[in-house]
């Protein structure tokens, strides 16, 4: 997966537009559809037209892959300044 522009790019070709290139995951998302969000307001999108992509599975886990980097990251930032404190 690769950011774009204002979204991003999955390994299957398919791109997808979040607003600030934030992707969120609400508490009651998880269920029979899997809701993604993006920036602050809404659902992600195809592009700006809004119409609202279908996403595999595989490509449900590149996503969620992705982000599990992504907050790894900020646990590592974060732990290192609690141990400099």
């Amino acid at each position: 997966m690769k950011h774009k522009q204002d979204g991003f790019i999955l390994s299957t070709g398919k791109y997808f537009y979040a607003n600030y290139c934030i992707i969120g995951l609400p508490p009651t998302s998880i269920g029979e559809k899997i809701w993604i969000t993006e920036g602050f307001d809404d659902e992600v999108h195809k592009d700006r037209e809004y119409p609202k992509p279908e996403f595999t599975n595989k490509e449900l886990m590149e996503i969620a892959e992705y982000m599990i980097v992504q907050w790894s990251n900020v646990k590592k930032m974060a732990g290192s300044r609690i141990d400099a404190n």
